[in-house]
Order: structure tokens, then sequence, then C-alpha cells
């Protein structure tokens, strides 16, 4: 499915940042930095180019997200919202804001605090509403609890040693550091026994010149509240880690040869690593698994099981940070499945 109109299909993080553009919506799956008002990359001597084959194009102001209907492909690195309202309960949009200045003594700084993160909840007529709910929020605000709520001595000496590298023109006067966390969501898959969620998280560690994006995600049996993990059930395999690394190739890559080809050195974010690397990280193995590169899984408005992939990776090129993902097929399915609850509910 091609990009709509407003939204952004690709992330690349610069430094030296003088102005950002952070699109988040239902159909942005990334964030694009920008620098004098083009995309760049950062070269490994310091400099810039152009991305030219990164196009980015901003929804006019006041433009209200489009959900796509039930049924949507995904494949993409954008959220779908294909929401039933055919069901016996109601899905509520929630949020948590906070917009200050404040002395967090775990970090001993003076941080401005930007949460903006929406989420859905459940009505209470359901029997594990609480439970649902407390997931639906917690997941939701992962970055939050992660920095602000509880952060850890390993989470405090990662947030200041950023701090020390901070301009302070690029933060708020009166403050020392940025924290910020801006969520979208969308329901991808729900009917009287499942619901699957996307969030869409961006966030700024330090100042604006420090940005991420990641795709975090909750699939739960609305019947008895159990939450499915991609590892729970279903294991990613080499031709399931190869179908996404070809999908992202063909769908973000340019035929700068103009042959009707694309090849892995066209597609920025597999140059930067190379597909051995990428394809072992998304089996759980090599240097970048879990760590640079992030695994889960959703449910599209198909029924189908999406892999669902966050990557901060970086490369003699250059460094990107962004969020794909790709349909399972049934075939791929039938090898790889683990045995759950999951598939008799989606009736696989």
């Amino acid at each position: 499915m091609s990009a709509k109109p407003g939204s952004l299909n690709w992330a690349i993080i610069t430094g030296g940042i003088i102005s950002a553009l952070a699109s988040v919506g239902l159909a942005a799956g990334l964030v694009v930095m920008l620098r004098g008002g083009l995309p760049q990359q950062v070269n490994s001597d310091g400099g810039s180019q152009d991305m030219p084959h990164i196009v980015v194009t901003p929804s006019d102001e006041g433009d209200e997200p489009v959900a796509e209907p039930a049924g949507v492909e995904a494949d993409d690195g954008e959220l779908h919202s294909a929401e039933n309202h055919d069901v016996s309960y109601t899905l509520t949009a929630d949020h948590y804001r906070r917009n200050k200045i404040e002395q967090l003594d775990a970090y001993g700084l003076k941080v401005q605090c930007n949460f903006d993160i929406n989420y859905p909840q459940v009505s209470d007529d359901l029997e594990h509403a609480k439970k649902i709910n407390r997931v639906l929020r917690r997941v939701a605000r992962e970055t939050a609890i992660t920095y602000y709520d509880e952060p850890s001595a390993e989470t405090v000496e990662r947030f200041t040693s950023v701090v020390e590298d901070v301009d302070p023109g690029d933060v708020t006067e009166g403050a020392d550091a940025l924290l910020e966390s801006t969520v979208d969501y969308a329901v991808t898959y729900n009917d009287e026994n499942l619901l699957s969620v996307c969030y869409s998280d961006v966030y700024y560690l330090g100042s604006y010149a420090l940005g991420f994006c990641s795709l975090r995600t909750v699939n739960i049996n609305l019947k008895t509240g159990e939450v499915y993990e991609l590892d729970d059930v279903l294991t990613v395999d080499e031709q399931i880690a190869r179908s996404f690394v070809d999908n992202l190739v063909r769908t973000d890559g340019e035929d700068e040869n103009g042959d009707g080809t694309i090849v892995d050195r066209e597609c920025f974010t597999i140059a930067l690593c190379g597909r051995d690397a990428f394809e072992q990280a998304l089996q759980g193995t090599g240097e970048l698994a879990g760590k640079r590169v992030v695994t889960c899984l959703f449910i599209d408005g198909n029924g189908q099981p999406n892999l669902g992939v966050t990557y901060w990776i970086s490369g003699s090129r250059g460094f990107v940070r962004g969020w794909w993902d790709v349909t399972i097929t049934d075939e791929q399915l039938e090898t790889t499945r683990k045995d759950s609850t999951l598939w008799e509910l989606l009736g696989k």
C-alpha cells in the first residue's frame, strides 16, 4: 500500500538539527527529522547530504487522520485503524498529558516534561476490563514509565550522559533537558474475543536533537485477559525474516539505476547494517537483536498476524531510526506458529 498524503513512511534522525518535523497520527509510523527543511543523512565526516528519495508530505493544517476500513493491507510502516464497532463492548479514547518543567531528583536536573500519550480503554461490562485497561495504558506509557515514573540506575546513567552534550539553546529556558513522548494508537483488530492495538511513540531524550520512534503492540484475549506476545505464539524463522527485508527494500528503496529493480544497497536501512545482520536480528540472534532491532506482533484488519519491527541502526553512511511491518502469510504460519489460543480465536 502506498503512503497516503500526510504520512511519513521513513525515518532519518540527524544530528545538528535546525528544524524538526514530527508528524504523528494514525498514518505516521515513522518520524523524519529535517535540517534546513530538507531530509538529510549524516555522513561519517560530520557533513550531510540531501536525501532526495525521501518524500515528506505534511498534511494540511487542521486535517484529521482518516481511519482505514477493515480489510486493509499493511506492510507499509504505517498505522491503519480497522476498529470494529459492531461488538457488545465500547472502546473509548483516553490520554495522559503533562507539560511542565519539573525537578526530577533521580537525575538531579530540571527537565521539561512533555507527554501527550493516547490509548484506548474498554467498557466496564467486560469481566476483565480493569486488567485489560491497565495493560493498554501501561504499554502506551512505556517511555514515560521508563524515564519519568520509575527510572532505573541504568536509565539514569543513559539519560544524564546524553544531557552532558545538550546545547542550552536546544531546550526550554529554565530547563536543563527535555523528556518528551507523543503516542498515538490504532485499533488494528477487534471482535468479541480479541483486541489488537498498535502504538506509535515519537520521543526525545535530552533535547530535540536526539529523537526516536518505536512501535509497541498489545494483543489481548477479552474473555480471559491473557496477553499474547510475539515469542509466545510465533517463531520468526529465516523465511519470515527474508520476506520482511525483501518488503522493506522493495517498498522503501530507490531504483537508482532505473532498471526496474531495487537491490539491498539502494535501501538506506539495509545498506547500513547488511541483510544478514538484519535478518539474524529478526530471528533473535546477533548483535542487533533486542537492542537495535526489536520485534512485536499485531493483528491487522484482515485477521492476519503482522510482524512489526522497530530499529535503531547506524553505520559508516549515517544512521536511521524507525519502524516497519510485514504480513505473515498462512503458509508461513503453518511452520512457525506455537501452541496458543490466539490462533483459535482467529480461526487459524
